[in-house]
């Protein structure tokens, strides 16, 4: 995404959802599979305050591959524990099996890196960072939280790697972060009953643990969380292409798609100089063609088989500062 140097003077932003007193909270939608999450802002973070639930259901983490398809495990086999405490995943179906750090998130929102996960724990305090995070027992899934903070977190327990076995329901919850700690191992951080902090380790990448998404610090402004209603001025220097304000209003429908596409640019249509590219999970380009046009349809008929493909918005400096995910099915 290309940096911007600007100037903001008198401007208010207004934040939806704010039920919590002080909390700041929002919605995030994810145009995947139109599922909705909540979220919270702590410290200058903004974190989904659920787990994710997206991707097709196995078996087990074990099953889980580089397929293109992004795949998800209920604790027990029990599809019911998604809907409450989120999908299980192993370190490589999180990344996508790439080094972005993206990974399965939704568009604008990554996942959490050591570093991010770090700020959390200071911020929040490191002697009592996991009863702030924890919810506590006045919800309808207890813990022994007071959940201050507003991330909500859940005793949704893990699959042992190797084992395959389902462990700590009601009692542990571990989150995976982006940051490997070598070829076989990840770093996570978890929370534990009648322990107040927040623990980290490392752990096999092959282990089942759950996840939660951060907003990318990229992205600037999200239609999502926040509206202007106040003056907004910016000043900017970006050799004659005016920045998008609605990037976040590409439309791509059907997805899932089967043997066509048809792709609503938003905002871009009305500038120079931006090119769609669409690429596999190879990297390999199957389209690319300038933004000349509110929407283009796609067939999908010569694309190489099934899974996940990417488009990519691409600016005259051969920057990409938007992109999509596309499924095949």
């Amino acid at each position: 995404m290309k940096k911007l140097h600007f100037t903001l003077i008198s401007f208010v932003l207004l934040i939806l959802s704010n039920t919590v007193i002080g909390q700041t909270t929002g919605i995030l939608l994810d145009y995947r599979d139109n599922q909705q999450y909540n979220t919270v802002k702590i410290g200058n973070q903004w974190w989904m305050s659920q787990n994710l639930n997206y991707g097709v259901s196995v078996a087990n983490v074990g099953l889980q591959s580089n397929n293109g398809i992004v795949e998800k495990t209920c604790f027990a086999n029990n599809p019911s524990n998604c809907s409450v405490y989120g999908g299980i995943y192993n370190w490589n179906e999180i990344m996508n099996y790439t080094t972005d750090k993206q990974g399965i998130c939704p568009c604008g929102w990554v996942i959490p890196s050591e570093a991010d996960w770090n700020t959390l724990n200071s911020f929040l305090g490191l002697s009592t960072a996991g009863k702030q995070m924890k919810v506590s027992s006045s919800n309808n899934t207890a813990w022994d939280g007071n959940n201050s903070s507003g991330f909500n977190a859940l005793p949704g327990g893990e699959e042992k790697g190797g084992t395959l076995t389902f462990n700590d329901m009601g009692t542990r919850e571990t989150y995976w972060s982006s940051t490997p700690f070598s070829s076989t191992d990840a770093y996570n951080y978890g929370l534990t009953s009648g322990i107040n902090t927040l623990d980290s380790a490392h752990n096999a990448k092959i282990g089942g643990y759950q996840v939660r998404c951060i907003k990318d610090i990229q992205t600037t402004f999200d239609t999502v969380h926040t509206k202007v209603t106040d003056t907004l001025s910016i000043n900017a220097v970006l050799t004659g292409i005016a920045p998008p304000n609605n990037t976040n209003l590409i439309k791509i429908f059907p997805n899932p798609a089967k043997d066509h596409i048809t792709i609503d640019f938003g905002s871009y249509a009305k500038m120079n100089g931006y090119t769609a590219k669409i690429i596999n999970a190879l990297g390999q380009t199957v389209f690319t063609s300038p933004i000349n046009q509110q929407q283009t349809s796609i067939n999908l008929s010569s694309w190489s088989g099934k899974g996940v493909y990417y488009l990519q918005i691409i600016d005259a400096q051969s920057n990409i500062i938007d992109k999509k995910e596309i499924v095949l099915q």
